[in-house]
């Protein structure tokens, strides 16, 4: 009975111009864990609501180079390692001034380090946590996947017969040198 409550306050907190959803999808997505804030903006979207029913999770991809959309040959090191725990890490290197969403994108296990190549350049990197892989359209889930971008440009260059790369912690340390902000779904 309690829950039937709650989840007619959130039927009821969506705005009037919004797409309700049925008790049936506002179950599933407590159930992921979804805020009342995430309910209300998922269940605004008609595509996400036909999608929301057949939800299911997916074998994870092997750890390494998931996507390569940047075919220009890759040679500065890139070295990245994870946190211990249950997340998993879809990482996408981006540049700044192309339209394109991802030159590269990685996929990688916790407490993990994955070393490759990347294509010379200044990137953005930008990546999705979550525990549970349901692909590449829904990542770690509607509401378990959590979106971040590092704070720094990463330059990956070549001067003389030295290539310069990046070694990167994405583990919270005192005193570290790259910082990450949290991003809604629609900025990742």
């Amino acid at each position: 009975m309690r829950c039937w409550l709650l989840v007619g306050l959130l039927v009821a907190a969506l705005p009037a111009s919004g797409h309700a959803c049925t008790p049936e999808q506002i179950a599933l997505l407590t159930q992921h864990g979804c805020s009342q804030e995430r309910i209300e903006k998922k269940c605004k979207v008609d595509a996400f609501l036909s999608g929301l029913t057949s939800l299911k999770s997916q074998k994870p991809p092997k750890q390494g180079v998931y996507k390569i959309i940047n075919k220009k040959k890759r040679l500065a090191p890139f070295q990245v390692t994870t946190p211990e725990g249950d997340d998993m890490y879809y990482l996408k290197l981006s540049n700044p001034n192309s339209k394109r969403d991802a030159e590269l994108i990685i996929f990688m296990r916790a407490g993990s380090t994955y070393r490759t190549d990347v294509p010379l350049g200044t990137f953005v990197l930008r990546y999705a946590t979550g525990p549970v892989w349901y692909g590449d359209k829904n990542l770690f889930g509607p509401c378990e996947t959590r979106f971040h971008e590092a704070d720094a440009k990463l330059e990956f260059s070549k001067s003389g017969n030295s290539l310069r790369g990046h070694k990167i912690e994405l583990i919270k340390q005192v005193g570290g040198n790259l910082d990450s902000v949290e991003l809604d779904e629609e900025a990742f």
